[in-house]
């Protein structure tokens, strides 16, 4: 299945909370690391804190077309790389399988760099 009972019961928490005090539109580019100020510590509470079950519950939310979750997901995920080295985010995240060449881009464009790309707007969602 391309939802499982853990991402399942995640969303419909999530969209019970969502229907009764929906979270303002997420400031781009982010204020702070501490996304809890945009949206409510209640949502980051209903975030899973291991990497790999964030990006299945991205996963998850594309698949069911839940843009207001799947902007949740990737803005949590910027607030954890924003402002981070190379060797800190994948420190977080696990080997980006990088040359140093591409090290080296990333770094000199890095200052350029701002989290308005997270945001997924409904014309990208996966249409499956």
């Amino acid at each position: 299945p391309n939802v499982n009972s853990k991402n399942l019961k995640i969303i419909i928490n999530f969209m019970q909370m969502y229907s009764k005090k929906p979270f303002k539109e997420i400031p781009k580019p982010l204020e702070s690391n501490n996304l809890s100020e945009a949206v409510g510590k209640e949502y980051m509470d209903i975030l899973p804190k291991n990497n790999l079950e964030l990006i299945e519950l991205l996963n998850s939310a594309n698949y069911m077309h839940i843009t207001s979750l799947m902007n949740l997901c990737c803005a949590f995920i910027a607030s954890t790389i924003k402002g981070k080295s190379i060797e800190e985010v994948e420190k977080e995240w696990g080997n980006l399988d990088l040359t140093d060449e591409e090290k080296t881009q990333i770094e000199n464009e890095k200052k350029f760099f701002t989290t308005d790309d997270y945001m997924i707007t409904d014309s990208q969602v996966k249409k499956n």
